[in-house]
């Protein structure tokens, strides 16, 4: 079997969420790519715990299972993150993106869509994701004491 997260966040944990954070750091405000319209899916990593576990009790040899809760676009986790630090949220350039995230991190984490849907994992698993808002997480829960530091 294979599972498949997307963006794992929560506990303030994740990648592309502090790389955001980061960018208060080295810019004065939140960042995000271009038009911060790329979609990403993501996973709560206590979500994802559980499908680990379901997987192992009830999943089929080979199955390849992603482990979806939710999507959000860059632009929207810019704004809750400005919210939270009370920072203002821009947009940068692909070469400004480079230089504050460096020639690999900015463009993979924030120039692309990644999306996945997970019908296959909630069917045989009987998975359901209990936290599915990241926005209210990186405004109000986990990720609020990083963005005002």
């Amino acid at each position: 079997m294979v599972v498949r997260p997307p963006m794992i966040w929560g506990h303030g944990g994740s990648a592309q969420i502090p790389a955001m954070i980061r960018s208060i750091g080295a810019t004065g405000s939140v960042c995000y790519l271009g038009l911060g319209l790329n979609l990403y899916s993501h996973v709560h990593v206590d979500d994802l715990g559980d499908v680990y576990r379901l997987a192992v009790e009830k999943g089929v040899a080979g199955a390849l299972y992603h482990a979806v809760a939710g999507e959000a676009n860059w632009r929207s986790i810019a704004h809750a993150l400005s919210r939270a630090s009370g920072k203002p949220s821009r947009s940068v350039t692909f070469d400004e993106a480079k230089q504050i995230w460096g020639d690999f991190v900015g463009p993979l984490f924030f120039g692309v869509s990644s999306r996945s849907i997970a019908p296959r994992t909630r069917a045989e698993l009987g998975w359901i994701p209990q936290q599915v808002d990241v926005l209210e997480d990186v405004e109000n829960g986990s990720y609020r004491r990083a963005a005002m530091s």
